[in-house]
């Protein structure tokens, strides 16, 4: 190591921004730390990448040492090293791992580009103690090789190959402690996962990546471990190639040339026909060319270094070796309990992208820093009630919930009452009234597709919501002019008169263009909102915990709108209570405007049904060409994509393989696509073949929220005709009945994600899916439908019988089924699909959510225009219908739709199965 020790053994230190941040020149190099780390600082290592310090951290009285990254950001394939590193380190907790302390945010986050990583202080690595005259015993090297392999069973526990294993990335204190280090390479250990083939420096590398194979294993590390064990015991490289071509020599003539047998673990018949024109070597006796090397050790060191990885040693096989046994302790050597997921690795990430997931990496390990304490405050302050300001287990903040609640309180103030409005104010018909309502419903639940489109496409989640959400406003200031201005409403029906005034072309303009406005507000910003907050979270389970309690958030805000502004609508003045529903949409898009600076901001990819398109249209222009063996002749990315190598394509729905299919003419020299209606990427047609599998079960979906659209608008019917009052001066507004559906799921919603889910998991040892989920609020739907069916004789036979009318409370116990039934079943469907959906549709697959409950209001129009074309159940005066018979329909439909659903889950098998894990274990985690 040169010597770093400047001139006169010191750094002046010279504060910064306040005194927040202090400054120092190393050789010409800024070095700027937080003030949590005092001087004196003391440079102890330099590459291409920067230079490292070691300093001390005053508020743990801990000496670090601090890695700075000049430029992170200019190489792409850098950047997304640092950031894998970091959450690697983040994610790794063992001793004989690099511990890291610090990721040092930026003073300003505009002009974030130099990367600060604060790990553990080591005294020095192993390649230095190989070249150095320090005197190394058998016993050196059997501890340093028993904690490489400790260390290496705990990371490929965690799901993670190392890849870069060489002596310079051990480090090694004072009382021999290793630690592993350089976690840049890292990948899964999945066979099906992308793998590149750059990978660990050639001296240590395992004969199928000279092979240049992708389909290697964690076995590569074992045998660079063999390899670091031999240089320690003789001082010096075993392998020391100058190129691929020499370091496959050096092999051969030790260990041999690969046997018929060992080739069988070889893919590539190129390189198979490159080993067998290799000249032949035997393989030589270990123990005869390493006479003063352990034969024990020589035995192991043999397994390690076996061409074959299927036959290679484990890491559990190895610390099981008579030679470790003095050192060998299954109960001191630890497993990740939670692998590690690469999920932000399978998406191509832009420098700003990069830069945002570093950042918020290094906000995760300073909560208090910059303006985040101040910005906490503001947001938790905005809106009057809780903000909903949430930060996961790795710092991702989401300002969802604030914007969130007001949005829908806003919404809930025309939406919840619409009927009682249409009826009372504009003097429509009972049945026409709930026939618009579900109409108007099913636009609130039909816009987010195509909010969610333009946000895939175009603009992004941010400025889809930040535009809504003013349309919203505008639709609310509209509504509140009909409910104070008498010119923009009929002349109210005079008491006992079944002759009515209907309101004239211009009032009804204003009505629909204030309820159009309303509905594209409230469409383009419910689900898009859950997409932008699922984003600020990396990891699958923190998902799960996130859409139970944004469902939590909008069904709180729900209740809020449903009775307080209900009430004053209702007995005080709807003109009052849509203005303040204007106001609180102001509040909350002022919430949202405030965290412009703060989000991470997924870019738009392009249309992805474009993409969805072009696959159909190449499969069916290629339906003739005889799909091949070989996965090389299939198209893998375009220009500008990461150069990954997926694994071959699927064998179900074949037919679509042609889409990928490379043939004459299909590209241009330059590698890019020339006919992009004849040729697609193989990633492109396995996202159509996903979105394929999961529509069957996405349309089952649809049947069970039809019932809850009929019930809705029905049972605002039934309790206009039901006793409403409780004591002798309070009347429950009409619009307020369907708040016991929101305040049901409210409350089920925190009992099943801290009580029932806990609880299911510590019975099972398995916490239920997405699937499951959905099947519990299927059997709870059906049973509130019967138990409607019930009730609604009931009624009829007291309006029937008595002067004396039901008492509305009798509709509640099927409103609490349905509630509890939402809370299994919409988050479910939510985390279902954002989980199952190909990445590039994410935000599609939160709004397809959306797009069942709107096809489900479409649907329960329909059937109820039906049954009044067919039937008598259905008059103007409900009483002398029968509403119990449409609900009995409606069970019937629900049972089957239910067998379907059974069937549909029974032959499904998940797309992303890590996903599921990690969002079943956040049951317990949560």
């Amino acid at each position: 190591m040169a010597d770093l020790t400047p001139p006169n053994g010191d750094f002046p230190a010279v504060p910064s921004h306040g005194g927040q941040y202090i400054q120092y020149n190393i050789f010409g190099n800024l070095f700027e730390i937080t003030n949590k780390y005092r001087p004196p600082i003391m440079p102890i290592g330099r590459g291409a990448y920067g230079i490292v310090c070691s300093v001390l951290n005053s508020e743990t009285k801990e000496m670090v040492a601090i890695k700075k990254i000049a430029n992170a950001f200019d190489n792409h394939m850098d950047a997304k090293r640092t950031l894998r590193e970091i959450k690697l380190l983040r994610h790794l907790d063992h001793e004989n791992v690099i511990a890291i302390r610090d990721v040092i945010p930026p003073p300003l986050r505009r002009e974030f580009s130099d990367v600060y990583i604060a790990t553990e202080l080591m005294d020095t690595d192993l390649h230095q103690i190989i070249r150095s005259n320090q005197g190394l015993s058998e016993e050196h090297c059997q501890y340093f090789m028993y904690q490489i392999l400790r260390g290496l069973k705990y990371i490929h526990s965690a799901n993670v190959i190392h890849r870069d294993l060489k002596p310079s990335n051990l480090l090694l204190n004072a009382n021999c402690d290793l630690k592993i280090c350089d976690f840049g390479l890292a990948r899964p250990t999945a066979e099906n996962e992308l793998l590149t083939e750059y990978v660990v420096t050639r001296w240590y590398r395992a004969p199928e990546l000279l092979l240049n194979s992708s389909d290697y294993t964690a076995a590569i590390d074992v045998w660079s471990v063999g390899c670091i064990f031999m240089e320690l015991m003789n001082r010096k490289p075993l392998f020391p190639g100058k190129d691929h071509v020499h370091q496959m020599r050096l092999l051969t003539e030790l260990l041999g040339t690969p046997t018929e047998s060992d080739l069988g673990s070889v893919r590539n018949e190129d390189a198979r026909r490159y080993i067998r024109q290799l000249a032949q070597h035997p393989r030589q006796p270990l123990e005869s060319v390493f006479p003063h090397v352990n034969p024990m050790a020589i035995d192991l060191v043999d397994r390690m270094l076996t061409f074959d990885p299927t036959k290679r040693i484990t890491v559990e096989q190895a610390l099981a070796h008579p030679y470790l046994e003095r050192l060998h302790d299954v109960a001191d050597e630890p497993i990740c309990t939670e692998p590690f997921s690469f999920d932000f690795e399978q998406q191509p990430l832009v420098e700003e992208q990069m830069k945002d997931m570093i950042y918020r990496e290094a906000i995760a390990l300073n909560p208090d820093s910059l303006l985040e304490t101040t910005l906490t405050q503001l947001h938790q302050l905005g809106c009057n009630m809780d903000a909903s300001l949430s930060v996961d287990s790795e710092g991702q903040m989401v300002d969802a919930g604030g914007t969130l609640m007001c949005l829908t309180l806003a919404a809930g103030g025309w939406q919840a009452n619409l009927v009682v409005y249409l009826i009372e104010e504009f003097n429509v018909k009972s049945i026409d009234a709930t026939q618009v309502s579900n109409v108007v419903n099913g636009c609130t639940t039909l816009f987010p597709i195509i909010g969610a489109i333009v946000a895939d496409s175009f603009f992004g989640c941010f400025p889809v919501i930040l535009i809504s959400s003013c349309v919203s406003f505008l639709g609310l200031v509209l509504f509140t002019l009909t409910a104070t201005l008498d010119s923009l409403r009929p002349p109210s029906c005079e008491n006992g008169s079944s002759l009515c005034e209907t309101p004239s072309k211009v009032q009804f303009a204003v009505l629909y263009a204030s309820i159009t406005l309303g509905s594209i507000g409230l469409g383009g910003t419910r689900f898009t909102i859950a997409t932008m907050g699922a984003n600020q979270f990396d990891k699958p389970k923190n998902q799960g915990i996130f859409f139970n309690w944004f469902f939590f958030a909008m069904y709180t805000a729900h209740v809020v709108s449903a009775t307080a502004v209900v009430y004053i609508e209702d007995c005080v003045s709807w003109g009052l209570g849509f203005g303040l529903s204007a106001l609180v949409n102001l509040i909350g898009l002022v919430i949202f405007s405030s965290g412009i600076h703060f989000y991470h901001r997924d870019k738009p990819q392009g249309s992805p049904f474009v993409n969805i398109a072009r696959v159909v249209v190449a499969s069916i222009r290629k339906w003739n060409v005889k799909l091949p063996p070989r996965r090389e002749d299939y198209h893998y990315h375009n220009e500008g994509e990461a150069k990954t190598t997926p694994a071959a394509p699927k064998k179900s729905f074949r037919f679509l393989n042609s889409a990928a299919l490379e043939t004459e003419g299909d590209l241009k020299p330059d590698g890019s696509i020339a006919r992009p209606w004849r040729l697609c990427t193989l990633q492109q047609v396995e996202d159509l073949k996903t979105i394929i599998r999961i529509f069957p079960l996405w349309s089952s979906s649809i049947f069970i929220s039809t019932p809850i659209a009929i019930q809705m608008s029905l049972t605002v019917l039934q309790a206009l005709k039901m006793d409403r009052h409780i004591g002798s001066h309070f009347k429950v507004p009409v619009g307020s009945v369907l708040v016991v559906v929101t305040i049901a799921t409210c409350i089920a919603l925190p009992i099943i994600d801290r009580i029932l889910y806990p609880v299911w998991q510590k019975l099972t040892h398995k916490s239920p899916t997405p699937l499951q989920r959905l099947g519990i609020g299927h059997v709870l739907n059906i049973t509130g439908m019967a138990v409607s069916a019930l009730v609604e004789s009931k009624r009829l036979k007291t309006a029937h019988g008595s002067k004396v009318p039901m008492f509305v409370m009798w509709l509640f116990p099927q409103l609490v089924l349905v509630g509890i039934g939402e809370a299994f079943h919409f988050p479910g469907e939510l985390q279902f699909c954002y989980q199952e959906f190909p990445a590039s549709l994410h935000t599609t697959a939160t709004a397809m959510v959306a797009m069942i409950i709107a096809i489900a209001f479409y649907l329960s129009t329909a059937l109820v225009d039906l049954v009044r074309r067919v039937t008598e159940w259905l008059p103007d005066d409900i009483n002398e219908g029968r509403i119990d018979n449409v609900y009995w329909v409606v069970v019937v439909i629900g049972v089957l739709n239910f067998g379907y659903f059974l069937l549909c889950a029974k032959l499904y098998k998940y797309q992303n199965v890590k996903g599921v894990e990690d969002s079943s274990s956040s049951v317990s985690q949560g």
